[in-house]
């Protein structure tokens, strides 16, 4: 495995030093998917998941449950999962993205508990963000560097097995890894920020969120300055 201890991968802050080192080859990864999933989904929710599988089910075997759970929906989360080992045993780090604009936060703690009924999963974990409940949204690129550096965590040496194959990207995302780095593994940066005009919510039912949070919690709807930046990213992944 190939370390990388700087602050910053393609100008981004993450989550790694000289004291804490990472996986360069899963940082890039992640760094495709935090952002190249919405050249895939309209409206991509970011999402952290923990699991314990039990002995009768592998990694491969819970990818295709999760394929065949979202596909009633229309489409396959895109996903990246990482191996470890601690004092607990092996787990497994999950970076998902689903598509907001046909399932919630909810959908995920379903499906896990689903499996932990079945036997499948020992435990399990959904995360969000935090201030953020119904996930990390990724059209705008400063929400995109925030889930690279949210998710660059995963890519970290510690409690990985040295020498073994430790990360698992779904194959839609292995294609679009595949096409960045044919490209010469360009930034893949918006060149422009937009701004908070025209916008829309989405968010999980919760009585509890008052007006003034809906109104915090906002995807930022395309400019003809993303659009064009989507449209080329779109090209890239073909």
């Amino acid at each position: 495995m190939k370390e990388y201890r700087s602050r910053k991968f393609m100008g981004k802050e993450i989550k790694c030093d000289s004291k804490y080192p990472c996986v360069e080859k899963q940082l890039e990864e992640l760094y495709v998917l935090s952002n190249l999933s919405d050249t895939i989904f309209k409206c991509p929710l970011g999402f952290h998941v923990r699991i314990r599988l039990t002995d009768k089910t592998s990694m491969a075997k819970f990818s295709a449950m999760l394929s065949k759970y979202y596909r009633k929906y229309g489409y396959v989360p895109l996903r990246y999962a990482v191996k470890e080992v601690d004092q607990t045993g092996i787990h497994y780090h999950i970076a998902i993205v689903i598509e907001g604009r046909k399932n919630k936060r909810s959908s995920l703690s379903n499906f896990l508990g689903k499996l932990q009924k079945s036997g499948h999963l020992h435990d399990y974990k959904v995360i969000a963000p935090d201030g953020i409940p119904f996930g990390q949204p990724l059209r705008a690129q400063e929400h995109k560097d925030e889930y690279f550096k949210w998710m660059s965590y995963l890519a970290k040496t510690r409690s990985k097995e040295i020498g073994k194959q430790s990360s698992s990207p779904c194959k839609r995302l292995v294609s679009l890894i595949k096409s960045w780095r044919s490209q010469g593994k360009p930034d893949l940066s918006s060149n422009e920020r937009v701004g908070p005009k025209d916008l829309t919510v989405h968010m999980e039912d919760n009585s509890g969120l008052g007006r003034s949070a809906v109104s915090d919690i906002i995807f930022i709807q395309n400019s003809e300055n993303i659009v064009r930046h989507l449209a080329g990213c779109t090209q890239r992944a073909l």
